[in-house]
């Protein structure tokens, strides 16, 4: 299963997967921590490491990246 979260910003605004994947935790009060490099993100239907990402232009200079997770299996 995928798991993921979006947000729009100006077009080719710098971004790291990791900051935006902290940034998500803490807005919704969940956990993360660092496995071999990764950021996991911690649900409570289980953990998540960061899969990829895509980007969808949008109107008026804005674009729309959608951060794509992965579960990790036990």
């Amino acid at each position: 299963m995928k798991t993921y979260f979006d947000f729009v910003q100006p077009v080719g605004k710098n971004f790291v997967p990791a900051w935006k994947i902290a940034e998500f935790a803490k807005k919704h009060h969940l956990e993360t921590y660092n496995h071999y490099g990764n950021t996991i993100l911690r649900f409570a239907s289980g953990d998540c490491k960061y899969s990829h990402y895509s980007i969808e232009p949008m109107p008026d200079g804005m674009e729309k990246v959608t951060i794509y997770m992965e579960n990790i299996r036990a």
